[in-house]
């Protein structure tokens, strides 16, 4: 008898889709289309940094970069990937879950890669979800991880906020103190509700309109799972994995961060490493929750503002363009290459022929 023959993409989706009742979860069509805006927007707003900063002086000081320093960035970056696995698998283990590192990576690759092609990154969440159950955690406990991960990743982020103001000195115009002031509310609001699931999964039904009956099945479903994986994080043995992951967490900033300036040593630019590093973190913390898909042309336009403050004018394009590259791209095109990877490996498991 003759396989069901059925391609990756829709299948996984309609399996998504199936499985969870999600409707956030994008169409196969709309990531495709996702894909192409995202290389448009990435291609118009880079032509358009290094139409406005590009001159003679550019190509002479290209002459003068070391560009073997691209290889200690790519080795920060893969550290950083490591790291950001690592913290993954402890906070799994706080909650008395089993999490492997390689699929952890994965999750957190897929998950950049969803975030490149939807509004506001939000698509990834019951992707990264699904990937856990798969992994063998429940719904509920992957819910759990994801939220959690968001939490421990945005407290160095927290911390370090206010120093990297003061250090960066950068006047802020009107703008952009009102954008720092939309993203920080957007933020606080997230915050507050990753921390409301920590404490009471049950209060997101009372705000849950009795239209999306879908949803609010759905969590009461998950609700008994996601009190299980709460309860075993405050008990006493959950500690050293929970400080283990806030430190794996730290240290996934430390060398997302120093990206920068490794590629302001392969320009050959004299930079202060704190000012830097301060620049690339509040830089980073205006683009957590932006309105388009992955950051781009958001991205590029701050990255412009806020490097020429450690860059000259000829070298901030080149800048703009490796800072993207290393930090976003990559990371987003090899979790496209994972996600048609798993894709493919479900249809495996289900006995379909791709």
């Amino acid at each position: 008898m003759a396989l069901k023959r059925e391609r990756p993409l829709p299948y996984l989706y309609k399996t998504l889709k199936k499985e969870h009742s999600n409707r956030s979860i994008p169409s196969k069509k709309g990531i495709v289309k996702g894909i192409f805006l995202a290389l448009a927007l990435f291609s118009a707003a880079a032509a358009l940094v290094l139409a406005l900063t590009i001159s003679n002086k550019t190509f002479k000081a290209l002459k003068r970069a070391k560009w073997w320093f691209l290889i200690v960035t790519l080795i920060s970056w893969t550290l950083y990937i490591t790291f950001d696995g690592l913290r993954m698998v402890f906070l799994a283990r706080a909650m008395g879950e089993r999490l492997s590192f390689r699929r952890s990576v994965e999750v957190v690759m897929v998950g950049i890669f969803l975030a490149a092609i939807t509004p506001f990154q939000l698509s990834g969440f019951p992707v990264q979800v699904y990937m856990l159950q798969r992994e063998g955690l429940s719904v509920g406990t992957g819910t759990l991880v994801m939220a959690g991960r968001g939490l421990i990743s945005a407290i160095p982020v927290l911390l370090l906020l206010v120093p990297s103001l003061r250090i960066s000195s950068i006047p802020f115009s009107s703008f952009y103190r009102a954008f720092y002031i939309y993203v920080l509310g957007i933020g606080s609001v997230l915050l507050i509700s990753l921390l409301l699931l920590f404490i009471d999964p049950t209060l997101f039904l009372g705000i849950i309109p009795l239209r999306f009956r879908h949803i609010r099945t759905f969590i009461k479903k998950e609700v008994s799972k996601l009190e299980m994986a709460g309860s075993a994080l405050r008990k006493p043995n959950s500690v050293p994995s929970l400080l283990f992951s806030l430190i794996f967490s730290f240290c996934t900033w430390f060398f997302y961060l120093l990206m920068i300036p490794i590629m302001l040593k392969a320009l050959n630019i004299p930079f202060s490493l704190y000012k830097a590093m301060s620049v690339a973190l509040l830089l980073q913390f205006a683009l957590l929750w932006s309105p388009s898909p992955g950051a781009v042309g958001v991205a590029e336009a701050l990255g412009g503002f806020l490097l020429i403050k450690i860059c000259p004018k000829e070298l901030v394009g080149v800048l703009v363009i490796l800072w993207r590259v290393f930090t976003f791209y990559l990371t987003a095109i090899i979790g496209g290459i994972l996600f048609s990877t798993f894709s493919l490996s479900e249809i495996k498991r289900k006995g379909i022929s791709p």
